[in-house]
């Protein structure tokens, strides 16, 4: 019963918006104070918004069946699974209630499309347009009277809680606040603007996706009865605003015209319905036709792809929570009870609970603090809790200038703490569970498992982690099963355990594997498992923009003593094994390569190096397992494959790799042997 301030913005928690449906949460947070209340919350929205558009669905098309295949629909929907997995809004709330509102205007119940009028209103200020727009399709297009009534609510809510409330928490001008409203329209409408600013700020190149996002999924259904989305003024926000966010569907934006894309898709239906029946066709054979439509058209686009997961309810497993993340943070937050800290944005909800927490860079640098004037902060924190990914060079930079330093760093997590903070005497094995050593990872099926892929020369190419090649049939030769994989590792386990040889073909912007993985490809390793990665290093920093400790394929060669840098290779390379040389093979070293370092103790040797003698291209074992690193993701391109050079190398190469049956006392044998040559017992 305290004001409801936001310490990560330092504003009023209804002086950014006006989500006074967050309260409902309130008591729940009495009993157990976890995101998981919020997360839990937002899912049990959608649920019952399903169920409502059973209920709509069942009632305007007379058909329990065709409203139960609508609502699976609705759970399909691609919109619908981003809208839950994009942390907490209360985006999914404005769907239910807009469902609820409609459900009361089929069935004519009057208490219900009033409350849940009343509802809506209360999970956003916007909330106030998309009653406006609704009430004024009623009116107009459907005569419902009351239509009026919600018009002029909607109205006068969004003015007065735009234009009065917030300011007033804020102690802003109306001037200073209307700067909320992002979008470059007025400047265009204007003519402060040409029309090619205008459509490079209000992200326009990204409309067309972003409607096909929409509607491919109900195979453009909601199309045959657009109104009830083009009377929604939330869906000409979203398609002018500057926020590039509004303008893809992965985010939480789009929950406010979802509700009205379903109404017009039941609209639709029931127009085809009414049409098909003066030519005597019978529903059944419509909702057929329907539903073959819109299974197809779910199944097609179900593919979801976000920063942190990519899967297809169809094709692919869904993602898991982060244990071990989560371990962490309950750990760290009996430690910091006492402590002012800031943390990383994924890691806020974790600390909702305290009188206290920043969301980082806030305060030692103001980020997205919001609109107002009554702005309170403290100036140093005593600690600043990242995730290692946000763990870089900018935010180190920051760190130190504000006189902090790195306290401690676990598997997830990096702590840096205020040079005049008291030490709570954090360390890194209070966080992190054993990494296992190698030989604790052997196993004897495993290790008889791989031996029997290499010796059948097996080679599993993977397709999640890395890119698929252009083509694998350059890896077919010789004997080669070439088996490619983009399910990730941890589901086709035995698959990999069976195999002789791994190939890692880098690509940005992809997923990187779980802790767990990791852990399966050192047992890989550890049992004589053999590695082909290919990986300019340096594109993961300039590119992803992620730190080298991160790349997969560096904590891979790190098994082998290998170690990836930053640096690129300088003036002309060159094959410098003598076992490697083909003829032509300038063209295999075309490209920017990276450096790779490794040990000078007879475990590693190079294969082509650059003028000043730095490895681009390195071989090593450990114990029975063998590993090649190429500088480079070129070596698999159909522009290569076609060249006489690229295809005598690769054999050469993997010949190497598979040289020697794991476990066969082979593991003491010079790695420099000819790669054709089979070493001696």
């Amino acid at each position: 019963f305290k004001e409801p301030f936001l310490t990560t913005r330092g504003l009023n928690a209804f002086g950014d918006h006006a989500t006074f449906i967050d309260l409902i949460f309130v008591p729940f947070y009495w009993i157990v104070s976890t995101p998981l209340v919020l997360l839990w919350g937002e899912t049990l929205a959608l649920g019952l918004a399903g169920f409502m558009v059973y209920l709509i669905a069942e009632h305007r098309l007379r058909s329990a069946a065709m409203g139960l295949f609508l609502s699976a629909c609705f759970f399909l929907y691609p919109a619908v699974q981003y809208l839950n997995f994009e942390n907490y809004h209360p985006g999914p709330f404005a769907v239910l209630f807009f469902l609820m509102f409609w459900y009361g205007f089929e069935k004519k119940w009057e208490k219900l499309a009033f409350g849940s009028s009343l509802l809506l209103l209360s999970v956003k200020e916007n909330m106030g347009g998309v009653l406006f727009g609704t009430g004024l399709y009623l009116w107009a297009f459907k005569k419902w009277k009351p239509g009026r009534d919600y018009m002029l609510l909607g109205l006068v809510y969004f003015l007065f809680v735009m234009l009065c409330f917030i300011p007033a928490l804020n102690k802003n001008s109306l001037s200073k606040h209307g700067g909320r409203v992002d979008s470059p329209l007025p400047e265009f409408l204007l003519g402060k603007i040409t029309m090619a600013e205008y459509e490079r700020k209000s992200h326009s190149d990204e409309n067309a996706k972003y409607f096909r996002d929409l509607t491919y999924p109900l195979g453009i259904l909601p199309l045959a009865s657009p109104l009830p989305v083009l009377t929604n003024p939330l869906l000409y926000f979203n398609l002018t605003t500057s926020w590039p966010y509004a303008h893809r569907i992965k985010y939480h934006y789009t929950a406010e015209i979802i509700g009205s894309i379903f109404v017009s898709l039941i609209e639709a239906i029931a127009l085809i319905v009414r049409l098909c029946s003066k030519c005597r066709i019978k529903r059944q054979f419509v909702f057929a036709a329907v539903a073959c439509l819109l299974g197809a058209s779910s199944y097609r686009t179900n593919n979801i792809s976000h920063p942190h997961f990519q899967y297809g309810n169809f094709t692919k497993p869904g993602p898991h929570a982060d244990q071990q993340l989560l371990s962490e943070i309950d750990r760290l937050k009996v430690r910091f009870a006492g402590a002012s800290l800031s943390v990383d944005y994924i890691l806020l909800p974790f600390f909702a609970d305290r009188e206290v927490c920043y969301k980082f860079p806030n305060p030692l640098a103001r980020s997205y603090y919001g609109t107002g004037d009554k702005i309170r902060v403290d100036t140093r924190p005593e600690y600043v809790v990242l995730t290692r990914g946000r763990a870089g060079s900018r935010e180190g930079a920051l760190l130190r200038e504000h006189r902090y330093e790195e306290d401690c760093r676990t598997r997830k997590l990096v702590i840096f703490k205020a040079t005049d903070a008291p030490d709570l005497g954090l360390d890194e094995e209070f966080y992190a569970t054993p990494n296992l050593d190698f030989s604790q990872l052997v196993n004897e099926d495993i290790a008889r498992s791989i031996a029997a892929g290499v010796s059948n020369r097996v080679i599993y190419v993977d397709g999640r982690y890395g890119a698929m090649p252009d083509s694998v049939q350059v890896l077919n030769r010789n004997g080669n099963t070439v088996h490619p994989y983009e399910l990730g590792f941890m589901s086709n386990r035995d698959r990999l355990l069976s195999s002789g040889l791994l190939v890692m073909l880098y690509a940005t912007h992809r997923t990187e594997p779980t802790d767990a993985e990791y852990q399966l490809l050192r047992q890989y390793i550890a049992n004589g498992g053999r590695v082909l990665l290919l990986c300019p290093a340096w594109v993961w920093k300039s590119y992803d923009k992620k730190p080298l400790d991160r790349l997969p394929y560096a904590r891979i060669a790190e098994c082998f003593g290998l170690k990836m840098i930053f640096d690129s290779a300088k003036g002309t390379l060159s094959i410098v094994h003598p076992e490697y040389k083909v003829q032509g093979s300038e063209g295999l070293l075309e490209g920017t390569f990276s450096i790779t370092d490794y040990r000078r103790d007879g475990t590693a040797f190079p294969i082509a190096e650059d003028s000043a003698g730095n490895a681009v291209c390195v071989a090593a074992i450990r114990e029975d397992a063998r590993i090649i690193v190429w500088g480079q993701n070129n070596l698999l391109s159909r522009k290569l494959e076609a060249k006489r050079a690229a295809a005598d190398f690769l054999g050469k190469a993997i010949d190497w790799l598979f040289a020697g049956r794991p476990g066969d006392g082979r593991r003491d044998v010079s790695i420099t042997q000819p790669p054709h040559t089979e070493q001696p017992k």
